[in-house]
């Protein structure tokens, strides 16, 4: 969390043009060339991190699995995305879980996926490669973002805190929901949101065209969430307009915005009228549930205000959640009193992220992560106050470096309390943790702030430079322990039960026309799912439905039945998977 300063501390960053560095003309001739080599020491350390047991090969059944399964078939027909590739069972295309033409997702993350499928062969390492990439990738935008909106030593640390995230992690090996869908949808927002800035600086049409493309690729990713991008450029041309005493440094016009909409529209249009054209029952009703969380319940993912604030994002954050809390709520008052635009893009980029699921009825977790970079370039802007020694930034932060060693956080679980269990209240209470690193931020803070008010020069000068020392050995302390819990979900054992071994025997043993039917005493197990992309043959789960009968449904449409079971069965042995623990047995009447 080291941050050296780029000018005077005692100043703040001087005002300029919306995405002008702050500090440029005052910079130390050392800080640029040692930022960069820090920035590239975070890259390289992260990226290598990540790859470790990237091609582990137990795919995740919500949702690689799945992602890795339309993906895979994309190399046979790319305008044809397809979860079962030969149904031999009746299907409801309103079923994304067992449906032959699978429009749930936008397309170009699979697309993605399945170039990296392309060059490298179908393999779990294929299929996570474009993620860590990416990832990579967003790690750096988040710098150069954070260089034109906080300065250069703080967008440094905003990256170096998404660099080390735990939850990011997770998605780049596909142990969490959406996987490499959730991973590109953040690339393509971060790519917009600086190409807009740049758009805003220059006032070069080039770079709002180019924010408008990735826009476009943003919709092509994940549809709406996206929309954060559009909603930044609007804020950003719009307040210098209604608010010209108060807001100023933005040089975008109106027809800026206009070739920005026309950009997204050329990009995202053409797949979309495609897919109403080719697959128009599958695009109407996966159009239909794209708006859906904002006015039912989907997925058993309605939920209160509590669980996004005190569940989802403290999940996403992790150790420096609470420290991002206060960052945001010290630096607010500025953002509200200030008159240039630049610290005010990562608030409305958080808002523009939490606006939206505080007043929608679902809450899925997986929208939460895309405001992230937005939160840590806001912790960025304290850790550079800090450095700065300024009484408050000092308070603050030594008191919730302390809270957080002295009370570590409670993490919640990616699924605690999914689907919806209690109401408002639940998630506050289970996790008042975070209710207690606060107060004790702010009790620690006053007596702080106090002193150095009232303290003699010498005095207050002592005692800044102890409380920066503590404070710094503190924000290393946190960031230690972000890198550790990365390092040990990386290392995590995900070999087992990978149905990888009884796949594999399929493939080269059992006819293409092969269909594996797993016995289950519940759907949902995803051991089909698992197979399907190991073996290249179709494969369904049973659960509490007549095997008979769907054995018979499979046969006489063309299929060969097989059933697969973690007990033997009085049927005709194939084969039996010992490191899967299941046997494959010959359907017989």
């Amino acid at each position: 969390m080291l941050a050296p300063p780029d000018q005077d501390p005692r100043s703040d960053p001087p005002a300029g043009p919306l995405g002008a560095e702050p500090g440029d003309g005052e910079e130390r001739p050392w800080a640029r060339p040692v930022a960069r080599a820090l920035l590239a020491i975070v890259l390289v350390a992260s990226f290598g991190l990540r790859l470790r047991n990237l091609d582990h090969e137990r795919l995740t059944y919500f949702d690689e699995s799945f992602h890795a399964l339309v993906a895979k078939n994309l190399l046979e027909h790319p305008l044809k995305p397809t979860l079962i590739e030969r149904p031999y069972l009746e299907y409801d295309y309103r079923d994304w879980s067992e449906n032959h033409v699978w429009l749930h997702k936008p397309i170009l993350p699979l697309w993605q996926i399945a170039v990296s499928f392309a060059v490298l062969g179908v393999s779990p390492l294929a299929l996570r490669l474009p993620s860590l990439l990416l990832a990579t990738l967003s790690v750096f935008l988040t710098y150069l973002i954070g260089k034109r909106v906080v300065g250069r030593w703080a967008g440094l640390v905003g990256a170096t805190a998404l660099a080390f995230n735990p939850e990011m992690t997770d998605q780049i090996h596909g142990y969490v929901y959406s996987d490499h869908v959730d991973v590109a949808l953040l690339f393509w927002v971060e790519l917009g949101i600086y190409l807009v800035l740049r758009a805003a600086h220059a006032g070069a049409w080039r770079y709002a065209l180019l924010a408008g493309a990735a826009q476009g690729l943003g919709l092509l990713t994940k549809s709406f969430p996206s929309l954060v991008v559009a909603g930044i450029l609007v804020a950003l041309w719009a307040l210098p307009r209604f608010a010209p005493r108060r807001w100023s440094g933005a040089t975008l016009t109106g027809r800026h915005v206009l070739a920005f909409f026309l950009a997204a529209a050329a990009v995202a249009a053409p797949w979309s009228v495609y897919c109403q054209l080719a697959y128009p029952a599958e695009s109407a009703y996966e159009n239909g549930r794209m708006f859906a969380h904002l006015f039912t319940e989907v997925e058993g993912m309605k939920a209160p205000l509590d669980r996004l604030l005190f569940h989802n994002a403290g999940h996403l954050h992790h150790w420096l959640y609470t420290p991002s809390l206060v960052a945001f709520f010290v630096l607010l008052p500025r953002v509200l009193r200030a008159r240039d635009l630049r610290l005010a893009v990562p608030y409305l980029w958080i808002a523009g992220v939490y606006g939206v699921l505080l007043v929608s009825v679902s809450k899925p977790i997986a929208g939460t992560n895309l405001a992230m970079p937005a939160v840590f370039l806001v912790l960025g802007a304290l850790v550079r106050e800090v450095w700065s020694r300024r009484p408050l930034a000092l308070g603050v932060w030594t008191g919730v470096c302390a809270m957080t060693l002295v009370r570590p956080p409670r993490l919640p679980g990616l699924f605690e309390g999914y689907p919806n269990v209690g109401g408002f209240g639940v998630a506050l209470r289970d996790h008042d943790w975070i209710l207690w690193h606060l107060a004790g931020a702010a009790v620690i803070a006053a007596p702080v702030v106090f002193v150095l008010a009232r303290a003699p020069e010498r005095f207050a000068t002592r005692l800044r430079t102890g409380l920066l020392a503590v404070s710094l050995l503190g924000g290393l302390v946190l960031l230690a322990k972000t890198v550790r819990a990365t390092y040990w979900n990386v290392h995590r054992n995900t070999d087992w039960g990978s149905m990888a071994e009884l796949g594999r025997f399929a493939r080269e043993e059992l006819p293409a026309e092969a269909v594996l039917f797993f016995e289950t005493a519940e759907r949902g197990t995803g051991e089909h799912q698992l197979t399907m992309f190991h073996a290249d043959r179709t494969c369904y789960e049973v659960g509490r439905r007549d095997l008979e009968a769907l054995a018979e449904e499979a046969a006489g449409n063309g299929g060969v039945p097989y059933v697969v079971s973690y007990r033997k069965l009085d049927l005709p042995l194939v084969f039996f998977s010992a490191e899967d623990e299941r046997y494959l047995h010959a359907w017989r009447p």
